[in-house]
């Protein structure tokens, strides 16, 4: 499975020295994010972390995949997240088959 790591655009722009109420070029931010991102690749059984201020994105052609995160202590929340349609948050996740299984999101690590 492949995955897009991405910046979030707010940390990007804070990198590039601008504050929110700087008049600055959208475009620029954007492109950096681009030039900033790069892509993982994951095989069944592997963890992989998608770091704080960045997003994941599956970028694999026709597979499915279920995500399973911890809603609460003791509650999981499954979905299904086909290529394009789900991000995946920051955190440390498994890859079980066809199943991403949060293993500890970065709000417990720090």
């Amino acid at each position: 499975m492949k995955i897009l790591l991405m910046p979030d655009y707010d940390s990007t722009r804070e990198d590039m020295g601008f504050d929110e109420s700087d008049d600055y070029d959208n475009d620029a931010i954007l492109f950096q994010q681009g030039f900033d991102s790069d892509i993982i690749e994951v095989e069944d059984g592997e963890t992989f972390t998608i770091p704080e201020d960045y997003s994941g994105q599956i970028v694999e052609d026709g597979n499915c995949y279920y995500i399973t995160i911890e809603v609460v202590p003791g509650s999981w929340e499954q979905w299904h997240m086909e290529e394009g349609e789900s991000i995946i948050d920051p955190g440390v996740y498994r890859l079980e088959g066809d199943l991403i299984r949060e293993i500890e999101s970065n709000e417990k690590l720090f």
